[in-house]
Parts: C-alpha cells; sequence; structure tokens
C-alpha cells in the first residue's frame, strides 16, 4: 500500500511539474533542442537528433531544387541525343539508346543540327540547376523513358565531343550543372 502512495505521489508531482513548463511548439527537433536549451553546443552536431533534423532539411531542399529542373525533358532530350549520336558515329548504342534506324552518312549534317537543337533545349532547362546531384534527383523523375544513369550521362558526354570532332565544330558542356 506503502509504494501504491509513493508512486501516486510522484505520478501527482510530475504531471503538477510539466504543467508548469511551457510547451514547446516546433518544426523539427533540432528547432525543439535550441529552444530548450539555447547554448548551441548542446545541440551541435553531436548530437543524433540534430543529424537527423539536419538530414531532412537536406532532402527537403533537394527535393525543392529538383523541383526547380524539368527532369522529364532533359532526359528526354538525352535520349534523343544519344539516338543521333549513335547515328553519326556509327555505333550500335549511345548511353544504352541504339540508333533505332541504320546509319546513312547523307543524313549526318541533319542529325547534327538536331543534336546541336537539343543541347540548346538542355541549357535552357538546366538555367536554374546548382549541381550535379540536383540534376540526377531530377532525373530520377523521368517516366517516359528510364532515367539516364551517370554512366550514360558520362558515354553520351564523350560520344558528343567525339561527334564534334568529326563533324570539325565545338560544342560546350552538355550538361553546365554545379
Amino acid at each position: 500500500m506503502h509504494l501504491h502512495v509513493v508512486l501516486l505521489t510522484a505520478l501527482v508531482w510530475s504531471v503538477s511539474a510539466a504543467a508548469q513548463q511551457p510547451l514547446l511548439e516546433c518544426s523539427n527537433t533540432y528547432e525543439c533542442c535550441i529552444r530548450k536549451y539555447p547554448s548551441l553546443e548542446s545541440c551541435g552536431p553531436g548530437n543524433d537528433a540534430v543529424r537527423a533534423a539536419r538530414a531532412i532539411d537536406s532532402a527537403t531542399d533537394s527535393a525543392t531544387l529538383a523541383a526547380a529542373i524539368d527532369g522529364e525533358s532533359v532526359n528526354s532530350q538525352l535520349v534523343h541525343i544519344a539516338r543521333h549520336l549513335a547515328l553519326i558515329l556509327e555505333l550500335e548504342q549511345v548511353g544504352g539508346i541504339p540508333p533505332g534506324e541504320p546509319p546513312n552518312k547523307q543524313t549526318h549534317g541533319h542529325w547534327w543540327r538536331e543534336i546541336k537543337t537539343a543541347v540548346r533545349n538542355i541549357h535552357q532547362k538546366l538555367k536554374n540547376c546548382r549541381s550535379r546531384n540536383q540534376l540526377m534527383a531530377s532525373l530520377g523523375r523521368a517516366r517516359n523513358h528510364p532515367a539516364r544513369t551517370a554512366e550514360q550521362i558520362a558515354d553520351i558526354e564523350a560520344r558528343l565531343a567525339e561527334a564534334a570532332r568529326k563533324m570539325g565544330e565545338q560544342l560546350g558542356e552538355l550538361l553546365p550543372c554545379g
């Protein structure tokens, strides 16, 4: 019986003590930590909650930035470029994309103009691009064609430089992003 009275007293005391403290209203763990412990050190980088909150904030920022790029359109342009590069360079595939028709030397000029237009379109779409990670996150949301991987993009970039030399021209960077 004595133990029940002690437990009940402790419960009443803790409830009354909690009622005297104001409730912290905050949007994340880091913010709550800062409000409860104004000293930044107690909420510093060693704190697991802070690392988790920062990771969430970082993911939110990446998602916001990724939304600033039309990944579907950029991915479609990359597929278009790869297909035409395969035709000009007479390869079975570029960046995982086959040419779609037999190569014909007489049409190289046409396909090269198509490629240059697609590169300009990509540059226009990447005006708000801040980093390669942001670009890759945007491409990951592509649905019409499977998103190009970093390796496939590297192949397209290398083949683009090769095709430019073959056509006697120079092109700038394909994906000017961060």
